[in-house]
Protein backbone atom coordinates (compact mmCIF):
# COMPACT_ATOMS: atom_id res chain seq x y z
CA UNK A 1 0.00 0.00 0.00
CA UNK A 2 2.90 2.70 1.01
CA UNK A 3 4.39 1.69 -2.45
CA UNK A 4 1.43 3.13 -4.18
CA UNK A 5 1.43 6.18 -2.80
CA UNK A 6 5.07 6.87 -3.19
CA UNK A 7 4.80 6.10 -6.87
CA UNK A 8 1.60 8.45 -7.01
CA UNK A 9 3.85 10.93 -5.10
CA UNK A 10 6.43 10.30 -7.49
CA UNK A 11 4.51 10.81 -10.25
CA UNK A 12 2.68 14.23 -9.26
CA UNK A 13 5.59 15.59 -8.46
CA UNK A 14 7.31 15.12 -12.07
CA UNK A 15 4.05 16.06 -13.49
CA UNK A 16 3.05 12.83 -14.86
CA UNK A 17 -0.83 11.60 -15.11
CA UNK A 18 -2.20 9.43 -12.06
CA UNK A 19 -5.18 8.84 -13.60
CA UNK A 20 -6.67 4.99 -13.02
CA UNK A 21 -7.72 2.59 -15.40
CA UNK A 22 -11.26 2.67 -14.59
CA UNK A 23 -12.19 -1.03 -14.20
CA UNK A 24 -9.24 -0.97 -11.55
CA UNK A 25 -10.96 2.02 -10.18
CA UNK A 26 -14.34 0.60 -9.86
CA UNK A 27 -12.69 -2.92 -8.68
CA UNK A 28 -10.90 -1.14 -5.70
CA UNK A 29 -13.71 0.47 -4.59
CA UNK A 30 -16.07 -2.47 -4.94
CA UNK A 31 -13.42 -4.01 -2.30
CA UNK A 32 -12.17 -1.14 0.04
CA UNK A 33 -15.28 1.03 0.64
CA UNK A 34 -16.98 -1.86 2.21
CA UNK A 35 -14.18 -2.30 4.92
CA UNK A 36 -12.95 1.19 4.83
CA UNK A 37 -13.70 2.03 8.16
CA UNK A 38 -13.07 -0.90 9.77
CA UNK A 39 -9.41 -0.58 7.84
CA UNK A 40 -9.09 3.26 9.45
CA UNK A 41 -9.57 1.97 12.88
CA UNK A 42 -6.98 -0.36 12.31
CA UNK A 43 -4.63 2.61 10.73
CA UNK A 44 -4.31 1.41 7.71
CA UNK A 45 -6.10 4.44 6.31
CA UNK A 46 -6.22 8.19 7.88
CA UNK A 47 -8.86 10.21 8.10
CA UNK A 48 -11.15 10.59 4.86
CA UNK A 49 -10.93 13.96 3.24
CA UNK A 50 -14.25 14.95 1.69
CA UNK A 51 -14.57 14.81 -1.64
CA UNK A 52 -17.47 15.89 -3.69
CA UNK A 53 -20.19 12.78 -4.37
CA UNK A 54 -20.20 13.89 -8.58
CA UNK A 55 -16.63 13.64 -8.70
CA UNK A 56 -14.53 11.41 -10.49
CA UNK A 57 -14.90 7.70 -8.69
CA UNK A 58 -10.98 8.07 -8.61
CA UNK A 59 -10.89 11.20 -6.54
CA UNK A 60 -13.82 9.60 -4.35
CA UNK A 61 -11.54 6.59 -3.90
CA UNK A 62 -8.27 8.75 -2.72
CA UNK A 63 -10.32 10.40 0.18
CA UNK A 64 -12.52 7.37 1.36
CA UNK A 65 -8.58 6.14 1.60
CA UNK A 66 -7.49 9.62 3.18
CA UNK A 67 -5.83 11.09 0.29
CA UNK A 68 -6.21 14.28 -1.54
CA UNK A 69 -7.47 13.89 -4.56
CA UNK A 70 -5.42 15.79 -7.48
Amino acid sequence: MFGGRRACDIARFIGADTTLPDDLVRGLWDWIAPEAEKWRQMGVFGAAVDVPEDAPLQDRLLGLTGWQPR
